[in-house]
């Protein structure tokens, strides 16, 4: 399955995250995905952070898939059990996004070391359910910028590093968007991409 860059495939039973700051794509990027399936198999997408809208589903045409939004870290958790106990038939899971939850839940607790352990056991199941079906697992991610560093790094740090074959990183240029390869198992890191974000999807430039 291609991705909507045409930078590589997105491989079945792999997870691939893609993270940036907002307004890059990364929402856009897992719709496209979704509706290079549509007629095949249905998406399973769940969608933390209600970044859906109904207009943009419009202007992108038919997109064949189910929507799940998890309003807490707890019900995330359920609803992946669900899918890896029931696995129903579908082309692809995507979760958008996989730090939304997560920072809360951190944001709220004293035991931050148990919220690891939860999300580490999430990025599991997901990737279970992408075995288990046969199927691309698709993350999005928040970035923070660690001290005295320029580069940006997805949240969750080795959680999703170590996790995710495949990362694919998002950023704002002056006129563009720049989607930039960090890892690959078969594929040169560091390879660029730049696009612009339409009506219609992603105008390659």
């Amino acid at each position: 399955m291609k991705d909507p860059l045409g930078m590589m495939n997105l491989e079945p039973g792999v997870l691939t995250t893609v993270y940036g700051p907002s307004g890059t794509g990364k929402t856009n990027y897992c719709l496209l995905a979704a509706q290079s399936l549509s007629g095949q198999r249905k998406t399973v997408f769940i969608d933390t952070e209600n970044g859906v809208s109904a207009d943009r589903l419009r202007q992108l045409g038919r997109i064949d898939m189910s929507l799940l939004r998890p309003r807490s870290f707890q019900e995330l958790q359920r609803q992946l059990t669900m899918l890896y106990r029931q696995t129903p038939r579908m082309g692809m899971l995507a979760l958008d996004s996989v730090a939304m939850l997560y920072r809360l839940e951190l944001a709220g607790t004293k035991d931050p070391a148990a919220v690891n352990r939860a999300m580490a056991l999430q990025l599991g199941l997901v990737w279970k359910i992408a075995r288990k079906a046969k199927i691309p697992a698709l993350l999005t991610d928040h970035v923070y910028s660690p001290f005295s560093k320029e580069e940006v790094l997805p949240v969750g740090g080795d959680l999703i590093s170590y996790s995710s074959k495949c990362l694919l990183e998002l950023s704002k240029d002056t006129d563009s968007r720049v989607a930039t390869l960090r890892k690959h198992r078969s594929l040169k890191e560091g390879l660029t991409k730049r696009f612009v974000i339409t009506q219609t999807g992603f105008q390659l430039g």
